[in-house]
């Protein structure tokens, strides 16, 4: 939100304005002959003195209930970036208090009650004053395309912006630039012919995450997420140490890219857990699903059996690390625990080095969504049949309640009537599809 404003403010310096700035919190300028008064972050408090509500109440003094009819050309521009939540809470204060109400609340009632109603609307009731307009954020989709920046998401842009080539310029005189994880996994986005694929598939995995409604990526989330994944929280100094250790293959590979969502690790450190974005993206981790034949090829012919992307301007690290990691391999030792873990680790390494480069489309298998198309043709798309789509969703709802018989399913919805699930008979109650209706949310 704050970055929109100081973008603004950008333009207007590279026009030849003059940006004043009356508190650390606001700016006040002139573009085209009107007057710009901007609040950076609106929730919160300008000093000991000032608290939140005073400076909410002297920010929005120009449409109190006084002025709040004759807004016009002659009252200066407004930009104000503030959460949501605290938007709504300080005029539901306002005019939802006692009947002693202060002079302060009094002069916003009708700004209030016009604010309060679009939330409440979701922006879908009547519409605001001409001269009023909110630009929720919570609605944004960081992969949803954008048609005035060529169809690329904001999603597509901020990672181009990590891989500006001037930014790794120096790296091309480093002496470790054939053992860098850095350097390897910015080789591998910006490769000019396989990157875009490797991309397109990380970005199918925020796009999960953004359907799945359990979190609304901010920019501070995306960048922090896309950083974890090139650099890991790690430095040039930090590769070279590490690379002084001569860590064993395990170790070395868990740093490439794409381990950096590694939802299988008991051992997390305690500056990767604190992302929420990219807790989330472990809960997706491609090596979590089963494709049994993938897995088949994966185990006796690791990824030479599957058609892999080739990449002309990296270096071998991965392959190289691959091919020195010795896994146990007689009968009795792959039954002790350790060994086994590091089968399973092994392979968990593999599944996702093939899910972000194999060739062909066998990738869109391994994502933990089998119907994820089906979804968003029917939240994104004009679904033709929902008659289908219902049948659909009630098998669904019938299969995870354990109702796995077709010809159960088939035109009822069923619901475990107990909750024992260890029970050898099972018991549904049947409910009429016929008796229900599907409205189609259009999600982007």
């Amino acid at each position: 939100k704050t970055a929109f404003i100081q973008s603004l403010e950008k333009a207007v310096e590279g026009s030849g304005g003059k940006i004043e700035h009356p508190s650390s919190n606001a700016s006040r300028f002139q573009h085209r002959s009107l007057q710009f008064v901007a609040n950076y972050d609106g929730s919160q408090d300008e000093g000991a003195e000032r608290a939140n509500d005073q400076v909410l109440s002297e920010f929005f003094t120009a449409f109190d209930d006084t002025h709040f009819a004759i807004v016009g050309s002659a009252t200066p521009v407004h930009l104000i970036a503030i959460n949501e939540g605290r938007l709504v809470d300080f005029f539901s204060d306002l005019w939802t208090v006692s009947q002693n109400v202060s002079t302060a609340a009094q002069n916003f009632q009708q700004l209030g009650k016009c604010i309060q109603r679009y939330f409440e609307l979701n922006g879908q009731g009547p519409g605001l004053p001409d001269w009023m307009l909110i630009v929720d954020l919570n609605q944004r989709s960081v992969i949803a395309p954008d048609p005035d920046q060529e169809n690329a998401s904001i999603f597509d842009r901020q990672l181009q912006s990590f891989l500006n080539p001037d930014f790794w310029l120096p790296c091309q005189a480093c002496a470790l630039q054939s053992q860098c994880f850095i350097k390897y996994n910015v080789d591998t986005f910006a490769d000019p012919i396989s990157g875009p694929a490797v991309r397109g598939r990380v970005r199918a995995l925020f796009e999960i995450i953004h359907l799945r409604r359990q979190l609304h990526i901010t920019m501070r989330d995306l960048r922090s997420a896309l950083s974890w994944m090139l650099l890991r929280d790690q430095g040039c100094e930090e590769v070279e140490q590490q690379l002084e250790t001569h860590l064993p293959p395990a170790k070395r590979l868990g740093w490439f890219y794409y381990n950096a969502f590694n939802g299988h690790n008991p051992v997390l450190a305690l500056n990767q857990g604190e992302d929420r974005l990219v807790r989330l993206l472990r809960q997706i981790d491609p090596a979590g699903v089963a494709n049994p034949a993938t897995d088949r090829i994966l185990f006796y012919k690791g990824l030479n059996g599957l058609p892999m992307l080739a990449f002309d301007n990296r270096s071998g690290l991965v392959s190289d690390s691959l091919d020195s990691w010795a896994l146990p391999s007689t009968w009795q030792t792959s039954q002790q625990p350790e060994p086994l873990q590091e089968h399973h680790e092994h392979h968990a390494f593999l599944r996702r080095l093939a899910f972000f480069e194999r060739r062909d489309l066998g990738w869109e298998q391994m994502l933990p969504y089998r119907h994820l198309d089906d979804f968003k043709q029917a939240t994104q798309e004009q679904a033709n049949e929902p008659t289908a789509l219902m049948g659909k969703v009630a098998r669904g709802f019938s299969f995870v309640e354990g109702a796995r018989s077709p010809d159960l399913a088939e035109g009822f919805v069923c619901i475990r009537a107990g909750q024992n699930f260890k029970a050898r008979v099972r018991s549904f109650r049947l409910f009429p599809l016929g008796d229900f209706g599907m409205v189609q949310v259009r999600l982007t």
